[in-house]
């Protein structure tokens, strides 16, 4: 059991931390390294924690889903994991949760809008509770955190918005290509804006961290705009 003594010794800082996180920390310059962006230019950065949280992330998630339905085929599996961890889905977990608090960056707000800080700062944090915790505390924040708001309505939403327009435009004999506005690499990473031509008109621009996420956001903004224009 934890003193009143031990307690009184930690720097604010770590009982700041253990509050947020739900429980105690053993090595707390671990989790500081998660919160920091290589923007900062420190001798450490988040990418390490970040990349060995990304595969503790998928796995938990694929045990979840396993479980929850057994009858799913590893098709159905897997676009339920994409559900899950997908870089949008992971920046909107990051911000309900409070993470943009805890992160060190030298960014401007506009950067950090257009950059991966916030789901890569969530992967990293994953990897530095399985660093310091182990895999279990790990199930059990991924679980409080990211799982328990989800409903089996969102889980089960498709979101390969690309491939939902690619049979729409081949059903309807449409010409459909992808055009890349924008693609540069800034401080935080990289940066695209593609457009969608539907018969060389330009009907949605997207943008992401990656091609595939710009791809991905321009054919979701088009599906729903098709979706609304059938509503009216």
């Amino acid at each position: 059991m934890l003193s009143i003594f031990s307690w009184l010794n930690k720097s604010s800082y770590q009982r700041k931390l253990e509050r947020y996180l739900g429980f105690k920390v053993n090595h707390v310059n671990t989790y500081k390294e998660a919160f920091t962006h290589k923007s900062c230019k420190e001798n450490y950065n988040n990418q390490r924690l970040e990349f060995l949280g990304d595969s503790v992330l998928n796995l938990i998630i694929s045990d979840y889903l396993f479980k929850k339905f057994p009858t799913a085929d590893e098709g159905e599996l897997t676009k339920y994991r994409v559900r899950l961890v997908n870089k949008q889905f992971l920046k909107k977990t990051a911000l309900k949760i409070s993470l943009n608090e805890w992160l060190y960056a030298n960014m401007s707000d506009a950067e950090k809008e257009k950059s991966s800080l916030m789901d890569d700062a969530l992967e990293a944090l994953i990897g530095a509770i399985y660093i310091d915790k182990g895999l279990l505390f790990c199930k059990a924040f991924i679980g409080k955190k990211i799982i328990i708001h989800l409903s089996d309505e969102e889980l089960q939403e498709v979101t390969d918005y690309k491939s939902q327009l690619v049979i729409l435009s081949q059903k309807n004999k449409w010409l459909l290509r992808f055009n890349t506005i924008i693609s540069e690499r800034t401080r935080e990473g990289h940066y695209f804006k593609i457009e969608v031509l539907i018969n060389n008109h330009a009907v949605s621009v997207g943008h992401g961290a990656s091609k595939r996420d710009a791809e991905q956001d321009a054919s979701k903004k088009y599906l729903l705009e098709l979706n609304q224009r059938t509503i009216e």
